[in-house]
């Protein structure tokens, strides 16, 4: 199993901005996303289960994932059906409302299936589906698109490729009509046994914002459970301005 294929990117939040508040709920549900996945025992590999958050100065994100191959083998090609669930809180200054700050909180999930073509220096794989969003606003934003809840249709293009030897590259890219959210992101891994690192690019948006990422990512093997660590600078958001940003992952095959 390529190390890369199911550590999920590190999403960001619509709106990074000033001042994030991250309630216990979020945090709750990372630790027992990552404890879960920790006392997973490595049987058959069908199946795969991932966990991590994502954070700014400005902003939090965390979320929770499967993949079930309806083969049942993720080595082979075959039909395969994703889902997942997100949430996050996030604030921005907007002059217009009162206090010149909005506070946000967002929650989403999805349900897709695709096809994945695996052979012995690729994976290929593209799924569609829905998804949906909600975001709640405090105080009000009518300026605002992105609020209130939208369902739409999703499409996403995952493709883990070994080049040379142990040089790797990832791409992901997806797209959602619920707030126009997309996501494109870039990994150029250099695998070690056990560990990989390389450059890490992203981008980011929805109907209000974009945003771009330069950083570097690592990932180790640690025994049934990969781990994924990424970090660097955020450039651009609904306040225009720059901020270092970090993630982790979690996932392991069953």
């Amino acid at each position: 199993m390529r190390q890369s294929e199911f550590i999920q990117p590190v999403w960001e939040t619509p709106y990074p901005a000033k001042g994030v508040r991250m309630k216990t709920i979020f945090m709750s549900v990372a630790a027992a996303g990552v404890a879960g996945l920790l006392s997973t025992p490595a049987l058959a590999a069908g199946s795969v289960a991932w966990t991590g958050a994502s954070a700014t100065e400005d902003s939090v994100y965390v979320y929770l994932g499967g993949l079930v191959d309806l083969d049942g083998d993720l080595g082979t090609s075959g039909i395969a059906v994703r889902a997942g669930i997100w949430g996050g809180q996030y604030d921005y200054n907007n002059g217009n409302v009162v206090g010149g700050n909005v506070d946000g909180d967002q929650y989403g999930g999805e349900l897709l299936i695709g096809y994945r073509d695996v052979t012995a220096n690729e994976v290929f794989a593209i799924y569609a589906g829905v998804s949906g969003e909600d975001h709640d606003l405090s105080p009000n934003d009518p300026s605002n698109p992105v609020n209130g809840d939208e369902i739409g249709v999703k499409v996403l293009l995952d493709m883990n490729l070994n080049t040379q030897g142990a040089l790797g590259l990832d791409l992901m890219g997806s797209y959602a009509s619920a707030f126009e959210s997309y996501y494109i992101n870039l990994s150029l891994p250099y695998r070690f046994t056990g560990f990989q690192i390389g450059p890490d690019f992203a981008a980011l948006g929805s109907e209000s914002y974009d945003q771009q990422r330069v950083g570097a990512k690592l990932g180790f093997d640690l025994g049934g459970v990969n781990l994924s660590l990424s970090g660097g600078l955020a450039i651009g958001g609904r306040d225009g301005d720059n901020s270092p940003y970090g993630g982790i992952g979690l996932s392991t095959t069953f």
